[in-house]
Order: C-alpha cells, then structure tokens, then sequence
C-alpha cells in the first residue's frame, strides 16, 4: 500500500497490515505501551531538532484566527 496520509499509515500498522517509516515523535506513545515495535534500530535516521510555536493568548486577533487562502 502506498498512502500519503501519516494517519492512515499509522492506523493500518497499528492493525497489523505491515510496517512504516515514521517518526518518533508520531509513535513513541505507541512504543512506551507496547502496541509497536521498532525495527531496524541499526537505521534509525539522524535526530534533528523541533521547534515548536504556540499562542500566548487565548484571544488571538483577527487575521490569525481567519484561514488564508491562497
């Protein structure tokens, strides 16, 4: 199967229909509870760094809120 959807790939692994190149941060969940497993652990792919940005208001203006559409 080839799927551009991370979350269908996800959900097909979780059923047992085979296996994904994911990152970690998409199923360390799923490994910490045992639900997957990591294969190949010899070529694991380099770390590289997330930055994440957020809202510090729970109001935020406008233009923000209003998806743009281009």
């Amino acid at each position: 199967m080839s799927c551009n959807d991370g979350a269908v790939i996800k959900d097909r692994v979780l059923a047992g229909k085979g296996i994904a190149y994911k990152s970690w941060f998409d199923v360390a969940k799923e490994v910490h509870q045992g639900k997957l497993i990591v294969l190949f652990s010899d070529q694991l792919a380099d770390r590289i760094p997330l930055q994440l940005l957020y809202l510090q208001t729970d109001y935020p203006n406008h233009k923000i809120r209003t998806p743009s559409i281009f």
